[in-house]
């Protein structure tokens, strides 16, 4: 199965590579992601959106400055309740007729996706995938097969999960609930001549349907709480449709940091009560070779 080139760009940056793209914002820093988003009116929008911009800058990069072919995707989620919110409340206060126009595309479900697509220019297409933990399962099978039908060149599979008064207050009424995470990840899958990292395939099945893989990350989630063999932010906090986004990328740099000198592929996986999600990786030992030279 031939698979497509993979780079990953984080939005938010840590001191560890594995936890770039997660992490506790407080209110200065949400403030400075906003302000730099480059986004028109992005206090409206919130955080989730300006966390989506940064990662897409990040794994674009300073190269290709076409975007007619570039493709979007977005996990779903919450992430529009505070404008949601706000809209209601001062529609009720006030009455409809008194409510600030620019209010309403930041309720819409896909408002991310497509306030960034018009950012960055990308004209292939942009809208929301999934809602639940395997969400980004999704993200990645739908990038994969908008680029086997030729519907894009490239595509940024983006993984997001934001912070919000709104959402704070929902999560604090949820029994058990945990920190909510801040995640801003860019998966740019293209068919750039082979890099690093290959996207083989993705899915949402009852089963991890790949047999003969060299190593497989499976995480298990069971009534909110997430097992997973490695160590990752998860373990103390809830990062919801992005949760397997997360899973993913620590499987990734997981893999990246032993530096193999062969080629490998490996699955990484996240099974619920109903179905399991799963994504199959290859690395690439020539490319692999010359990254880790001097580490």
């Amino acid at each position: 199965m031939n698979g497509f080139t993979c780079t990953i760009g984080y939005g938010i940056q840590s001191e560890t590579q594995i936890h770039n793209g997660i992490g506790y914002l407080n209110t200065t820093e949400q403030l400075m992601l906003l302000e730099t988003s480059g986004l028109r009116h992005s206090a409206l929008y919130g955080l989730a959106t300006s966390l989506v911009i940064h990662a897409c800058k990040a794994a674009i990069g300073d190269g290709e400055s076409n975007h007619d072919r570039l493709g979007i995707l977005v996990n779903g989620g919450p992430w529009n309740l505070e404008a949601s919110t706000n809209f209601l409340r001062r529609s009720e206060e006030a009455g409809p007729n008194y409510v600030n126009p620019l209010l309403f595309p930041a309720t819409v479900v896909s408002a991310i996706p497509t306030a960034s697509s018009l950012l960055f220019k990308a004209q292939a297409f942009a809208y929301s995938v999934g809602h639940d933990e395997l969400a980004f399962f999704d993200v990645l099978r739908r990038g994969r097969q908008a680029l086997s039908y030729d519907l894009a060149d490239r595509v940024l599979a983006v993984a997001v999960c934001a912070d919000s008064p709104a959402l704070k207050t929902v999560c604090e009424n949820v029994a058990e609930a945990k920190s909510l995470l801040n995640v801003s990840m860019a998966f740019m899958i293209s068919r750039s001549p082979s890099g690093i990292l290959e996207l083989i395939d993705a899915t949402i099945d009852c089963e991890m349907p790949w047999k003969d893989i060299d190593e497989h990350y499976e995480a298990t989630l069971v009534d909110g709480k997430i097992s997973f063999p490695r160590f990752s932010y998860l373990n103390g906090g809830m990062a919801l449709s992005a949760t397997s986004a997360v899973i993913c990328n620590a499987a990734i740099n997981f893999e990246l940091a032993k530096c193999q000198q062969k080629q490998k592929t490996f699955a990484v996986s996240v099974r619920n009560s109903t179905s399991c999600g799963s994504a199959l990786f290859r690395i690439n030992h020539p490319y692999l070779k010359k990254a880790c030279v001097g580490t």
